[in-house]
């Protein structure tokens, strides 16, 4: 399927942007619930791919909308958002993004533009969003197509639970080793998978990412996950079992520490610990290293 490609946008496109951006703040979450709830009823392959329990507290919808803001404040210069789109289409590319949802996307953002907009959306602010929707999806493409050509695999894959540990009273540690036996466990610390689940109180699939918590190079990918109010983590905690299977993509995440001899501080807040302990089981690993060490948990 081939995508548009609407070129790049004229001063006049950008200054009609920068000009959406009052009314974005102030009915930017009005277009985005209005988009999510008719996308996701719309399309049922695109129900795992959204969390449930963001959708109902609207935390999905806030996200854009304040997402959507800040690209038509920062449309002359992308750079301070560059950031946040290094996080999002590594959140996507475990998520198993496709191009073409793109498509699908665009057509629920702008019916949605239309509907709350209505006179405000003129043909020429409309023409700008289009050219400006475009090129900002052509970024996020780009970028996760480069992510999955580097992955070890793509999609999802199924591994076995072979040992499931209590940590504490609300933290369970799941080991997850593949059924394929060339699938390649390569991670940086601090990275994350996705994890794919049946929700039985929802009827659906549910998708969810955790940060490996144990250093590489073992025959396995750990998981620790707190039990909180919602969906997946209750299945997690109460439904799976040792043996089970569950559908899991590759690592992703560009939350890891750069190579340094120099000290290291480690800050880190309850089952935030997860990414951290990856990263400093790794550091001690390192028998030739003889790196001052800090690690902070409150």
């Amino acid at each position: 399927m081939s995508l548009p490609q609407p070129g790049l946008l004229s001063a006049d496109q950008r200054n009609l942007i920068k000009a959406t951006a009052p009314i974005l703040a102030e009915k930017g979450l009005d277009i985005t619930m209005y988009m999510y709830k008719n996308m996701i009823a719309e399309n049922d392959d695109l129900k795992a791919l959204f969390n449930h329990s963001a959708q109902v507290s609207n935390k999905q919808s806030e996200l854009l909308a304040k997402a959507l803001l800040a690209y038509a404040e920062n449309i002359e210069d992308l750079t301070p958002l560059l950031g946040v789109v290094d996080r999002i289409t590594q959140r996507h590319a475990s998520l198993g993004v496709r191009a073409e949802q793109y498509i699908v996307v665009e057509k629920y953002l702008f019916d949605a533009m239309k509907t709350i907009l209505k006179d405000q959306l003129t043909q020429s602010i409309a023409e700008a969003w289009y050219a400006a929707y475009w090129q900002l999806a052509h970024i996020l493409i780009n970028a996760e197509s480069s992510l999955y050509n580097k992955a070890h695999w793509q999609g999802f894959r199924d591994f076995k639970i072979v040992r499931k540990s209590n940590e504490t009273d609300t933290v369970v540690s799941l080991y997850l080793q593949p059924l394929e036996q060339e699938t390649v466990l390569q991670y940086f610390p601090g990275q994350f998978i996705s994890i794919k689940v049946h929700v039985p109180s929802l009827g659906i699939d549910q998708i969810r990412q955790f940060s490996l918590s144990e250093a590489p190079g073992n025959d396995y990918f750990r998981v620790s996950v707190k039990k909180e109010p919602g969906e997946v983590s209750n299945v997690i905690h109460d439904v799976l079992k040792e043996n089970d299977v569950v559908q899991i993509t590759c690592p992703f995440g560009s939350f890891t520490p750069k190579d340094s001899n120099g000290p290291a501080v480690l800050i880190s807040a309850g089952v935030g610990a997860t990414p951290v302990l990856s990263m400093l089981n790794t550091m001690l690993e390192d028998q030739k290293s003889k790196q001052q060490i800090t690690w902070i948990q409150v």
